[in-house]
């Protein structure tokens, strides 16, 4: 049982013969019991402090196990970060490397076909010139060979167009007078030797032929070829139509001085 202040103030002691002084022993216990509820008053205090500080423990408790919470899920969300910027980084790389061999693949057959095609418009470089080169040494080797090689040639060739032979000359004698004008290129570029020997090559046909002479003055003035500047005249009647006699002259002359008439650019 405890002992209470109020106790220790109303407790009484039996008087015996000789005892202690009665207003003595009171003052003592009334001292005690002042000093006893004193320290029930600290004990009260201290209590209530105590009970303060263990609620406040407990907060702090509990604030503690928030904050380790808090530090374990930072931690946590740092490390799921940290990897899924490491794994995303790795596949950056990953696909960035893969792009830079599809690139790198992509260049070197780009690179190649390009290579290919040099290649092949350089073989065909050397095979158009050797083609060439040995069309021309051909050539030259059938005019070394044979002279009269000399009449296939270009100039030849397009000279035998404008100048006839004797034989065509013969052919061609049954010409009406209608004549179609037709004009030269002006871009061939005839030699002197080449115009010289059309001259004479169309005059000695001319010549050679006692019939092309014409019947009468009006029939000559009708087939006389005027001087065209290089213009050659071709008739269109049909060559075969033995109904028409040949008749051709050039300015009613039949010697040399017709070769000054005829012009050929």
């Amino acid at each position: 049982m405890s002992l209470t202040a109020e106790d220790i103030q109303t407790k009484q002691f039996h008087v015996r013969f000789r005892g202690f002084d009665v207003e003595e022993v009171d003052a003592f216990l009334e001292r005690i019991a002042e000093n006893y509820a004193l320290l029930q008053d600290e004990k009260r205090l201290l209590k209530e402090q105590v009970d303060k500080l263990e609620m406040t423990i407990k907060e702090f408790h509990s604030q503690e196990r928030t904050f380790q919470h808090a530090i374990i899920s930072a931690q946590k969300i740092a490390d799921e970060m940290m990897e899924k910027s490491r794994r995303e980084s790795q596949e950056m790389l990953s696909a960035a490397e893969k792009k830079i061999e599809r690139l790198r693949a992509a260049g070197k057959e780009e690179q190649e076909t390009l290579q290919q095609q040099i290649k092949e418009l350089r073989e065909s470089k050397e095979k158009i010139k050797y083609d060439l080169k040995a069309y021309l040494q051909d050539y030259l080797n059938r005019l070394d060979r044979d002279p009269a090689a000399e009449e296939n040639s270009p100039i030849s060739l397009l000279q035998s167009d404008i100048t006839e032979s004797p034989g065509e000359v013969e052919k061609e004698d049954d010409l009406d007078s209608l004549y179609e004008k037709i004009d030269l290129p002006q871009e061939i570029d005839h030699t002197e030797e080449v115009k010289e020997k059309t001259q004479k090559a169309m005059a000695r046909a001319l010549i050679d032929d006692e019939s092309l002479e014409p019947e009468s003055e009006e029939e000559r003035k009708n087939l006389t070829i005027p001087d065209l500047e290089g213009d050659m005249l071709f008739a269109l009647d049909d060559p075969l139509d033995e109904e028409h006699e040949p008749k051709i002259a050039i300015d009613g002359h039949y010697d040399e001085d017709l070769l000054e008439n005829v012009k050929v650019k």
